[in-house]
């Protein structure tokens, strides 16, 4: 990320920049963004998993907390992004599997 914000700043200082190199500049901007925000996303469902998995921790009730805080941010459950529908599917499998 930082070569990528280095190369942004060089093409700043020009005062002539073809627009393949604008363009060009932008993709990668936005590729690397979506692969940092991938990655991201991995590990929050990853720890919602781990935290459901913890003995002590009612993961029926932290799947309904969850679903409820997103709610407060979203005006309709079609609004909410897939990413944390699936932090919210992971937390409830978790659930299911401690059920005796």
């Amino acid at each position: 990320m930082d070569r990528l914000i280095k190369e942004l700043e060089s093409l700043a200082a020009r005062k002539d920049v073809p627009n393949a190199q604008v363009v060009g500049a932008i993709m990668a901007t936005a590729m690397r963004c979506r692969d940092i925000l991938s990655a991201r996303m991995v590990g929050l469902q990853a720890l919602a998993t781990a935290t459901a998995l913890q003995p002590r921790i009612d993961a029926l009730q932290l799947h309904e907390d969850y679903l409820r805080i997103l709610g407060a941010h979203y005006e309709s459950p079609k609004e909410v992004p897939d990413a944390l529908q699936d932090i919210a599917l992971a937390i409830k499998v978790a659930a299911a599997e401690r059920r005796p």
